[in-house]
Order: structure tokens, then C-alpha cells, then sequence
């Protein structure tokens, strides 16, 4: 079932402070974003957010999950989302709105476009390939909401936000998927 999870002061500094985020959709369930951060000898007895010793430091953030038609109870999604330097600007613009307290639900959705079906190759058109493995191209989508309670009531701030997306034929690399991750 999924519930409620307000983000504490600590897993907004994760976020922030990440070089990248994995972030696994499970609708109708609790989802997780998993920040991740590389640190560097001398970076190492900095105080914050990530709480080993290890060069890279994660930690785990529950956040809440919406069901989307693309994305329906028996789908998962599992996205990596640049962020810091590495990003794009707008899970970075994202983390800079957030809240202690603020909700951060994640959905998942293809978008079908024109642009992507005639991407398309068609059987047998492509030499040196799986003979079906461009004729059909999926763009997956990872969108954040933000929602803050103000006054016993539920605000939301962001919404549709696109903070990552995944581009391939229907193959393992694609980011939604049917069972479990």
C-alpha cells in the first residue's frame, strides 16, 4: 500500500547534494529514490546526509508513487537521473523547491510521439541487427510532483515535472517494465 512520506531536512540535502539519483516507480506501492554520492579522500570526513565511509555514499529516500495508464500496479520503472553537474537543470530546479515535509511522488508514463514512430526502423531494413529490434521505439518518462500540507491541506507546487527519460526499443534497458525490479 502506498503511504505518505514526508521528506525530512536530511533527505533533501541527499538530493541536493547527489552527483546522480536512481529512482524506482512501484505504483500502488511505496517507491524509493536512491541518492548517490562520490566522495574523494579529502571529502570523506565531511558531516551530511550519506553515512559510510565508503567512496560512494548512498542513501535511501522513500518518497509516494502515482499509477499512471502506462504504468498501471503490475509495471515497475527504474530510472538514473543525472543530477549536479551532470543533469539537466530540472531535478535540480526541483530540489531547490523542496520542503522538510514536502511529498515527492513519482509516476512513470511513455510518450508516444510522431517523432518516435517515424524513428522507427522496420523489419529487415537494418543490417547487422535483431531483425525486430528497432520496429518499435518507447520513450519513457520519470515525472515528480511536489505536494506541501499548508493549513491541513494539500498544496501541489510542481506537477508533470520530466526529470528523466529513457529512449530504446522494447528490450531489457527499458525503464518500464512488467514485474519486479
Amino acid at each position: 500500500m502506498n503511504t505518505s512520506h514526508p521528506l525530512t531536512k536530511d533527505d533533501i540535502a541527499a538530493i541536493r547534494q547527489a552527483d546522480r539519483l536512481y529512482a524506482h516507480v512501484r505504483p500502488g506501492e511505496n517507491s524509493t529514490i536512491t541518492a548517490v554520492k562520490t566522495l574523494y579522500p579529502q571529502d570523506r570526513e565531511r558531516k551530511g546526509p550519506f553515512t559510510t565511509n565508503e567512496r560512494e555514499r548512498q542513501r535511501e529516500i522513500a518518497t509516494d508513487s502515482r499509477q499512471t495508464t502506462d504504468c498501471p500496479n503490475t509495471m515497475r520503472a527504474f530510472f538514473s537521473v543525472p543530477c549536479g553537474q551532470f543533469g539537466d537543470g530540472n531535478m535540480g530546479v526541483l530540489a531547490l523547491m523542496l520542503r522538510p515535509g514536502d511529498r515527492l511522488v513519482l509516476s512513470a508514463r511513455t510518450n508516444e510521439n510522431g517523432y518516435v514512430r517515424a524513428a522507427s526502423i522496420q523489419r529487415g531494413r537494418l543490417e547487422h541487427s535483431p531483425s525486430d529490434a528497432y520496429d518499435r521505439i518507447y520513450v519513457d518518462e520519470l515525472t515528480a510532483e511536489i505536494v506541501r500540507v499548508k493549513d491541513e491541506r494539500e498544496h501541489t507546487i510542481a506537477r508533470n515535472v520530466v526529470i528523466a527519460m529513457s529512449i530504446c526499443p522494447d528490450n531489457s534497458a527499458r525503464a518500464i517494465r512488467a514485474g519486479s525490479y
